[in-house]
């Protein structure tokens, strides 16, 4: 919807239908977040997207102190302090350029949805190198390579690499220095990802992943929680049944009783 107000409203009542919920009344304490979130009108309160990433990420894996966000019209780099506050960021909003309309507007260059783009130069053998560093002169520059036949993975490669290229002066802007996590919707780009660990030297730690791994480390400790809770009963189920067997034998104590458990 172009209405903010709108928007929010829809995305909550969304939200809600899937967590089982009937409307957002049944939250405890709602937080508006993003460019539009002044524009939220149940939150109990605003802040900023930088602080939240920082924020999250430093509760999901204390060890990562830096972030690059790619959003839809944005690049940022976040470092964040010891108590998951910003200690600094770096910001590109000045250009589309290496954001997720620049993605868009590249996959429809290659007549390919996002996700299969995303992950298209992961076969590339070599890289093209993409010169032009606006999105309206880069989309002319693929649209003539790939007239001339060029290798379309190789191509693909280029592109990421150019926008990983990008990443990198957010990222040193930022402090990173030893791993860091892509946050925003291009951090399901996996030939971005490939392509900023090659360019930054360092360990990329996606959100997606950190969070399917808390889940299925939730689920181990479940696990193992519901067969400790059998074996306990199990157990205690041994006890009964021979408890049970002695008093038998007492009721028939001049009668041999041989009962199988």
């Amino acid at each position: 919807k172009i209405n903010s107000e709108l928007s929010a409203i829809a995305a909550m009542e969304e939200v809600c239908k899937q967590a089982g919920l009937k409307d957002s009344k049944e939250l405890e304490y709602l937080i508006g977040t993003g460019y539009g979130r002044n524009k939220v009108p149940f939150a109990d309160e605003n802040i900023s997207e930088i602080s939240c990433h920082a924020m999250g990420v430093h509760i999901t894996d204390p060890s990562v102190k830096a972030i690059i966000d790619i959003g839809g019209q944005d690049v940022k780099g976040i470092s964040i302090d010891t108590d998951g506050t910003v200690k600094n960021f770096a910001m590109n909003d000045k250009c589309s350029a290496g954001t997720g309309r620049f993605f868009e507007a590249m996959a429809r260059s290659f007549e390919m949805s996002l996700p299969e783009f995303s992950k298209l130069s992961l076969t590339a053998k070599n890289v093209i190198p993409i010169t032009a560093q606006c999105t309206v002169f880069a989309e002319s520059e693929v649209i003539t390579l790939v007239g001339e036949g060029k290798p379309m993975d190789e191509i693909a490669a280029g592109i990421e690499m150019a926008v990983a290229k990008r990443c990198f002066v957010m990222a040193k802007k930022a402090g990173a220095t030893d791993s860091i996590t892509l946050t925003g919707g291009c951090a399901k780009n996996d030939g971005l990802k490939e392509a900023i660990e090659h360019v930054l030297k360092l360990h990329h730690c996606c959100m997606d992943k950190i969070l399917k791994f808390i889940f299925s480390l939730i689920k181990v400790l479940l696990i193992v929680v519901v067969v400790l809770f059998v074996v306990y009963f199990w157990n205690l189920d041994q006890k009964v049944l021979g408890w049970a067997y002695k008093q038998v034998n007492l009721m028939f104590d001049r009668k041999k009783v041989d009962l199988v458990f």
